[in-house]
């Protein structure tokens, strides 16, 4: 990854509580993950590209929170995400609810400033399908990385989300 990614920035908690509790209508909790550990086999990653197409961004959203995510997004209700969880699976309406919260995350790593590269959200991919080279070097290094665990009032299933820069 080259130095383009210098102009992107990690996302306090105050940011991704406040960007999802306004998608939301509702008090979303995001809590730092001191110390994240290995990716979980499930959930998904979404990958951000520059405009020439250069991995810039990954955020990886653990199984529960994507499908919370994608139940919200449309007011289903959080059974829903439940079972879907509880199947270890992610429904492909909620999968396509999901990508337009991925699109909205792309407001958390954006810096503001008219100069700044910027980002744009390139796929969504669902674990444990195979990662391209860039993603997972990125995903892996120790380099600019934050998590939070987050959660959706209603009863939705909370998890991990990880922003790997």
């Amino acid at each position: 990854m080259s130095n383009q990614g210098a102009d992107l920035k990690l996302p306090n908690p105050n940011d991704v509580e406040e960007t999802l509790g306004m998608l939301f209508g509702k008090s979303v909790t995001a809590k730092r993950i001191a110390t994240p550990g290995k990716l979980p086999g499930v959930g998904t990653v979404s990958i951000y590209t520059f405009d020439d197409d250069e991995v810039g961004a990954a955020v990886f959203c653990e199984l529960g929170l994507t499908n919370s995510l994608g139940a919200s997004m449309m007011m289903i209700p959080a059974g829903a995400a439940e079972d879907a969880t509880d199947e270890g699976e992610i429904p492909k309406n909620l999968l396509e609810n999901f990508h337009e919260v991925a699109n909205v995350i792309t407001s958390l790593l954006n810096d503001r400033r008219s100069h700044a590269k910027r980002v744009k959200l390139d796929r969504v991919v669902v674990l444990p399908e195979e990662l391209d080279d860039e993603t997972s070097s990125l995903i892996a290094s120790p380099g600019r990385i934050v998590s939070y665990d987050v959660f959706i009032p209603g009863g939705y299933p909370g998890g991990e989300l990880r922003f790997c820069l």
